[in-house]
């Protein structure tokens, strides 16, 4: 994942709105962030992965993600994507009044009791108006007038679309043969059996053979479609899950824990934090919606 020109980048820390421009070329594996994002496909196709399940990405089509909430690109074979980040604080304090907003109102709460996310087709308009906005953030230099005012406009062409009937997702539970479906079969076959089998005590060998593959062949052809070994894979697949279980139910962190696989609770928690950057505990009295 490649941003696109230095100076597209912005990140400034008082306004709390942060614009990225990006050119995704391989599989980003489902991550989080701490702000709402709304995003914009301003070219290429693939597929969006959230827990609601996987929808199909082209250009002008708009995803907004309420915050704390998980996803993950394929692209198919490459995309170009356009993020604002709205912090917390920010829709706390000065933009507390755009929750509420018909449509997109309930995703930019600051505080969320559920993962949600909304994804439509913008119209032709909505581009032309989105681009401008955008060119307004890479202009702002850092003034959080110029900032907001540019969100606010970007906002007002988001709000007409999502009039329309939101993009259908395929279920869920296919949310692995999506991901799957950009690599080659062996390392398809391999990402769905971590899947599937998410609590086995699984080994290198174990899994390159159910695949007929030596482990040194499983690792190269692997890392090249994915850029992780097998393992480290596995770590994030359970790392992803056990969020999921912190955020969906009241089982003790112990116990989700041991259901993705990991029966030491100490390492449990530190590899989560070292994905998420909280501890598992402070998460769940962040995100769960139970």
């Amino acid at each position: 994942m490649d941003k696109l020109k230095g100076s597209d980048v912005f990140t400034t820390e008082d306004a709390g709105v942060r614009l990225e421009h990006l050119k995704i070329s391989r599989t980003v594996s489902a991550h989080a962030h701490e702000f709402a994002l709304v995003s914009v496909v301003m070219s290429g196709r693939g597929l969006q992965v959230t827990e609601a399940g996987t929808t199909e990405l082209s250009m002008g089509v708009i995803s907004v993600l309420a915050p704390g909430t998980w996803h993950g690109y394929a692209p198919q074979p490459s995309l170009e994507v356009a993020n604002v980040y709205i912090s917390r604080e920010l829709l706390g304090h000065e933009l507390f009044w755009l929750s509420r907003l018909p449509k997109i109102g309930p995703l930019l709460a600051p505080e969320v009791q559920r993962d949600a996310s909304l994804t439509f087709q913008g119209t032709s308009r909505f581009l032309r108006v989105a681009r401008s906005s955008f060119e307004r953030f890479r202009n702002s230099e850092g003034s959080f007038l110029s900032q907001v005012s540019a969100l606010l406009e970007l906002l007002a062409a988001v709000e007409p679309s999502l009039s329309r009937e939101p993009i259908g997702s395929r279920p869920a539970q296919t949310t692995e043969s999506a991901m799957a479906s950009v690599h080659r079969p062996t390392v398809a076959r391999a990402i769905s059996l971590l899947h599937a089998e998410l609590e086995r005590t699984w080994r290198l060998a174990d899994l390159a053979a159910e695949v007929s593959l030596s482990p040194s062949q499983l690792v190269r052809v692997f890392k090249a479609d994915t850029g992780q070994s097998p393992l480290s894979h596995l770590q994030q697949l359970r790392v992803e899950r056990l969020a999921y279980l912190l955020r969906t139910t009241d089982l003790p962190v112990a116990t989700a824990a041991r259901l993705v696989g990991w029966h030491d609770g100490s390492f449990a928690a530190r590899r989560f934090k070292s994905s998420w950057g909280i501890a598992p505990g402070e998460y769940r009295r962040r995100y769960n919606w139970t």
